[in-house]
């Protein structure tokens, strides 16, 4: 600072630089300034940087959770088609790891065990309904046979449907 003063006088507007001045003392002021830039420049860096990270990081997040929630809509509106991992990597135009990845990330557990959850209670919400019988139900959910349907529901529920239909059924009566 002391070169800065010497070099210059204080508080003159434009700045014109002393006549007694010590030799080379305007250079050595301007290299002061060049390094409090630098010192600065090299501070901010590492705060923009990381804003910067914390941002795309964010969008990256927002984005992973709207493509969960294309993804439950997908499902959800397509329970009755025959879906695949390959079917939905397509559909989402994403590789089927990635995509896995991404959902489990998101909701919390993988896609099929989503879909499957989704249609065990969608099964169930039929049955508690009482419209279709459980063929029937087992055609609306997509599944190859009731057999398949029963063992799954069973695997899932931990009994049949037929005796879910019947517990349902004791409740209501009650």
């Amino acid at each position: 600072m002391k070169e800065g003063l010497d070099a210059f006088g204080l508080n003159q507007y434009p700045i014109v630089p002393r006549p007694e001045a010590a030799f080379a003392a305007e250079q050595l002021f301007k290299l002061y300034l060049e390094q409090l830039l630098i010192l600065i420049i090299r501070h901010a860096r590492p705060a923009r940087q990381q804003a910067e990270q914390q941002l795309m990081s964010t969008t990256a997040e927002n984005q992973s959770a709207h493509l969960g929630k294309r993804i439950i809509a997908y499902l959800e509106q397509n329970l009755s088609a025959k879906i695949t991992l390959d079917g939905l990597s397509a559909q989402f135009n994403m590789g089927r790891t990635q995509l896995n990845i991404l959902f489990k990330r998101t909701v919390g557990t993988g896609i099929i065990a989503y879909l499957n959850r989704l249609k065990i209670e969608r099964a169930k919400a039929y049955i508690r309904e009482d419209i279709y019988n459980l063929t029937e139900i087992s055609n609306l959910l997509g599944y190859s046979s009731v057999h398949y349907f029963s063992r799954h529901f069973k695997q899932s529920v931990g009994m049949t449907p037929s005796e879910y239909a019947r517990t349902i059924k004791a409740r209501n009566e009650l």
